[in-house]
C-alpha cells in the first residue's frame, strides 16, 4: 500500500504527462551524465539541483560557477 505523499506525487507527474509538460524538454531523448552530478561535493547536491531546476542558476551566476 502506498503512502499519501506517494500518490501525490504519482497524480502530479500522471496529470503534468497528460498536459504535455515532459514534451520537447532540451535534454530528451539524451543520456543523463549522472557522473557530472556525483561529482558534486554531497554537501551541496540537492541544494544546486533544486537551484538549478527553479532557475536561480543561471549561466551568468557566480555562485556556482566552479561547479559547472
Amino acid at each position: 500500500m502506498s503512502s499519501i505523499l506517494e500518490r501525490i506525487v504519482e497524480d502530479r507527474i500522471q496529470e503534468a504527462m497528460r498536459n504535455g509538460e515532459f514534451e520537447n524538454l532540451p535534454s530528451q531523448g539524451k543520456p543523463i551524465n549522472l557522473d557530472y552530478w556525483a561529482s558534486l561535493p554531497e554537501g551541496i547536491r540537492a541544494g544546486y539541483i533544486l537551484f538549478k531546476e527553479c532557475w536561480f542558476c543561471t549561466r551568468g551566476s557566480s555562485t556556482f560557477k566552479g561547479h559547472r
